[in-house]
């Protein structure tokens, strides 16, 4: 019997040093793993402030609302949410910038999320408030796609 032919090193599959998908330097990779964590750690507190505790309660004192108008607000959101996340994902796919809408939405989420201390003060209206609320959650939610999908190119 013949044995077979050991097979053959070619440079390219030699190990490297570990650097992150985009070529950045073990130092930069780094960095980014802890963007990632101080990231997620940030956007927690939305979780626990809007969407648990403050806004349910803030409706109800404010405006004598239920815990159904709550829940309507937030159907409606994650409705948009599964129409607009595909093609979100589509167009971060495309486009080869997540990074950018990541940021865009976060500032969204942002601006959104401090505009709903003002709507009493400004409108008044209940109507309003709702609306701030769903547009502010549909923005923090769509941030998944470009977060998750930037994932690869942070851990190994």
């Amino acid at each position: 019997m013949a044995e077979a032919p050991e097979p053959t090193r070619d440079d390219a599959s030699a190990v490297q040093e570990p650097t992150a998908e985009n070529g950045a330097s073990r130092k930069e990779s780094n960095l980014a793993v802890w963007s990632y964590v101080l990231y997620n750690f940030g956007n927690t507190p939305f979780q626990l402030t809007i969407l648990v505790l403050y806004f349910p309660l803030w409706l109800t004192e404010q405006y004598g609302a239920g815990p159904a108008l709550f829940n309507y607000a937030t159907s409606v959101a994650a409705s948009l949410v599964v129409l607009i996340a595909p093609a979100l994902g589509a167009l971060c796919d495309l486009h080869q910038s997540r990074l950018r809408y990541l940021v865009g939405l976060t500032l969204i989420t942002v601006l959104f999320t401090f505009g709903l201390g003002f709507t009493n003060a400004l409108t008044g209206s209940l109507f309003v408030a709702i609306v701030v609320f769903v547009v502010a959650v549909v923005a923090y939610q769509l941030i998944q796609v470009p977060y998750y999908a930037l994932l690869p190119s942070v851990a190994e």
